[in-house]
């Protein structure tokens, strides 16, 4: 099972787009509330996690993210490019466009 690190997806995004790391987080923190209101996200043990891959509306998204941030759709459009070529670098998403099912979770510094 692949891993995503929501505070390296996060950097990842910061260093790719130039922008600061706490807007790259408040896009990371705002789409994964979209991803648990929307029931993308499920706990491994999930009995009734659907079986295959989650369709996420795009569109509802982007429109979530740039109401819960005050970003706007050009900078919040940038960020998720950003994401998207983190995600096809890691290999969570495939060659055929489709994400790889993967844990997530967010690295806490000391």
């Amino acid at each position: 099972m692949k891993h995503l690190e929501l505070t390296e997806l996060a950097k990842a995004i910061s260093d790719k787009t130039g922008c600061s790391i706490e807007n790259a987080v408040r896009f990371v923190d705002v789409q994964d509330q979209y991803f648990d209101l929307t029931g993308i996200n499920t706990k491994a043990e999930d009995e009734n996690a659907p079986a295959d891959q989650a369709v996420v509306n795009d569109a509802d998204m982007m429109k979530y993210i740039i109401e819960n941030t005050g970003m706007s759709e050009n900078f919040a459009r940038k960020l998720a490019d950003a994401e998207l070529a983190y995600m096809k670098e890691q290999g969570l998403i495939n060659d055929k466009g489709e994400v790889e099912k993967f844990i997530k979770n967010r690295f806490v510094s000391k």
